[in-house]
This record gives structure tokens, C-alpha cells and sequence, in this order.
């Protein structure tokens, strides 16, 4: 459903789809990347980099993660 929200460029509601499946399935660590990147679309960056750490805490080796964080940071 949030990714839906993206493509019809409705951040605000990507981001209540991904924030209500991080609370009903914290450990799916596609839930954390998504938000990040809508966070990123919506120029959050604070916020992008906390949502893409939670992603690599849960898998560390996925390299988007790591790739989009690294672009919050600059």
C-alpha cells in the first residue's frame, strides 16, 4: 500500500502505510527502507537516516540501505 502512496506521490500517506507496518511488523527490515526513502523523497533527512540505520540493524548487508543513507548524510 505505501509504495501505491509513492508512485501517486503521496508521502504523507507512504509514510502512516510504512510507520503502521514497522508497529505490526518491526523486525521486516523492507518496512524500515521504504520509510527511509519516502523520507528522503520528502527532504527528511534526519529522519531518512534513522529509518535506514533501523534497515541495517536488521540486515547489514543490503547495499541500498547503506547507499541511501550515505546520500542523507551529504
Amino acid at each position: 500500500l505505501g509504495l501505491c502512496f509513492i508512485k501517486q506521490g503521496d508521502y504523507k500517506f507512504a509514510k502512516n502505510a510504512f510507520s503502521d507496518a514497522i508497529g505490526i511488523e518491526p523486525k521486516q527490515y523492507q518496512y524500515h527502507y521504504n520509510l527511509g526513502y519516502v523520507y528522503v523523497l520528502s527532504n527528511k533527512w534526519t529522519a531518512a537516516i534513522d529509518a535506514f540505520t533501523d534497515c541495517l540493524q536488521l540486515n547489514p548487508n543490503l547495499s541500498d540501505a547503506l547507499i541511501n543513507r550515505a546520500f542523507a548524510y551529504s
